[in-house]
This record gives structure tokens, sequence and C-alpha cells, in this order.
């Protein structure tokens, strides 16, 4: 869908998308389209999208219209690099850094990238050189920059093009520290239904129920927190399941009740360390031993459970 505009007397079809970051634009009476994007939510970059498309207006009222190619625009705000051999883990840019979304891109949106002589490897493939800071095989390219900053990003792209830039991934956001995390918590969540089950077969009652650490509380605490889990995939994953974002727009039911759940989670835990602490001298020993190490092992996960499901809405 186009919408009809005039810019400075010239009828124009344009249609903006994400607000300013991609542009299309039409101008029917110089028989002259131009289609822009810029990879950055920064105001004076969107601002160059709009601008480019009036160069398009002027350049389309000169007949007939110049021969010779374009010169490069080269704005202001686009920061200065070099080529640079990209290895390491990249993920796709976030347009939030928490939440969600962020949850999603470090699991499913990260590559790892090694060296190997003069290639690359990235994803079971292996890229040769093609020029300064590129790479290509049957499947696409990829490039490296580095930023006067010291930031190296990977371009990659299918057919030769480049379409995508990824951002290097923090240690904390690594996805194989991801994994290891939901490890940890998936040992705890087993250890404390193991203990659950047992408790239920024996019928444990009265005086002996009192000599663990707050069996009822971790209960709540483990369920809690898968639920979260489930919750935070899920939250992302909506317009794809059901056809609708609406459930992802920043003031959803949906956000609210994740963070009302996160929250939850999170008191659960101390409520469970709390009780832990001030128990732990009517227990036996390899009961201290065995709170502390789940306490070890799932503070990671609560970690990220306040990261990915905590998203205030505004």
């Amino acid at each position: 869908m186009f919408f009809e505009d005039h810019r400075r007397g010239v009828r124009v079809l344009e249609h903006p998308g994400a607000n300013g970051v991609a542009w299309l634009a039409i101008v029917p009476e110089a028989d002259v389209g131009v289609f822009v994007a810029v990879t950055s939510h920064e105001t004076a970059a969107m601002e160059a999208t709009d601008a480019v498309v009036d160069w398009t207006i002027d350049a389309g009222r000169a007949q007939p219209a110049p021969a010779a190619p374009a010169p490069a625009i080269i704005p202001g705000w686009l920061p200065s690099s070099r080529p640079a051999i990209p290895t390491g883990t990249f993920q796709e840019r976030l347009f939030t850094g928490h939440g969600p979304e962020k949850a999603l891109r470090s699991l499913l949106g990260q590559v790892q990238v090694t060296a190997d002589g003069h290639d690359l490897l990235m994803k079971g493939r292996r890229l040769s050189p093609e020029g300064e800071g590129r790479w290509c095989d049957q499947a696409g390219c990829v490039a490296g920059r580095i930023s006067d900053s010291g930031i190296t990003v990977l371009e990659r792209g299918d057919r030769g093009m480049l379409e995508q830039t990824l951002t290097p991934a923090s240690t904390w956001d690594d996805q194989r520290t991801i994994v290891a995390a939901l490890a940890a918590w998936g040992l705890v969540v087993l250890t404390i239904a193991i203990r659950a089950v047992w408790r239920l077969v024996r019928g444990i009652r009265g005086r002996a129920q009192g000599q663990s650490l707050a069996p009822g509380i971790a209960v709540s605490w483990a369920a809690s927190t898968t639920a979260t889990l489930v919750a935070v995939v899920m939250v992302p994953l909506g317009p794809l399941l059901w056809g609708s974002s609406s459930a992802a727009t920043p003031h959803a039911a949906a956000l609210w009740s994740l963070t009302a759940l996160a929250t939850t989670t999170v008191a659960l835990a101390l409520a469970w360390v709390i009780t832990s602490v001030r128990r732990w001298r009517t227990v036996s020993t390899r009961h201290v031993v065995a709170a502390g190490m789940c306490a070890a092992l799932a503070l990671p996960m609560q970690i990220y459970l306040v990261d990915w499901g905590v998203t205030l809405p505004g």
C-alpha cells in the first residue's frame, strides 16, 4: 500500500517502514523510484531516509536525468570503520537491550565465526576471501568491519548481498553461557522434583516435615521459574503463532503478566534462601550442602530471568 503525498509540489507515492528506518518512494511524473534503508534507530539516521527521498525528487526534476552515477552519500552520523577479520560470537542487532527479544536472539540469533588460515568457518560453512574484509561461498558472503572504538561487526547475506549486520555478543550473552545456565537450572529442577516425589511416596508427616529446607517454597519456585522461561519464549513468538503482534506491544497485558511472573519467581527464590538460612541449624549437613549447591546453580538463571522477563512498558 502506498500513500500519496506532495513534496515541494511534486506528487510522490511512498511508504515508510519501521518509523522511517526504511522508505520506498516513487515519483510517477519523472519515472523515478527509490528505496532506502538504514540499520540504526538513531534520529539522525532515520532523518537520512527522508533526505534521500527529497534528493530523488530533485533528481527526477532534472530532464534529462544525469547519465553519470550519483556520488556516494556518506552521512555524518555514520561512524568510520575499516575492514577486519570478524571472529568470535556475534548476534543479531537488538531493538531493546533486554526483555524477551534479547532471550530469543541470544538463543536463536547467534553465530560463532572462527578463522582457519585465510578462510572463515561459520555454521559448517567455509568462506574464502574475496577482497579485503570479505569472504564468500556458494550460499553468500560475509564481511567484517572494525570501528574507531574497536568494535568489530559481522555483515552477512545471501547471494553476495550483505543484508544483515551482527554485533559482538558479550560473554554473559553468549549462547553457550546461557545453555550452561539452563542446564544447571534443569539439574536443580530435577533435584527438587525427585525430592518432592520421594517425600510424597514416603508420606513424611509431622516432625520430619520441619527437618527439610522449605520444600513447599522450593517446589513453587521451580514451577514459577519454568513457567517464566516458557512465557519468555512465547511472547516474542506470539506474532508467528497467532498472526498478531498485539501481544508484543509495549503496553500489552502479556508483557505486564510476564513482568509479574518473573518478579514472583525472584521473590520465591529469595523466600527460599531466607527460609533455608533460618533453618540450616535444624537440618543435617548434607541438606545444607545440597541447598548451597542448588542455590549456586540456580543463581545465573534467576539473573537471566530478571533481564529477560522484567520488561517495564513505556
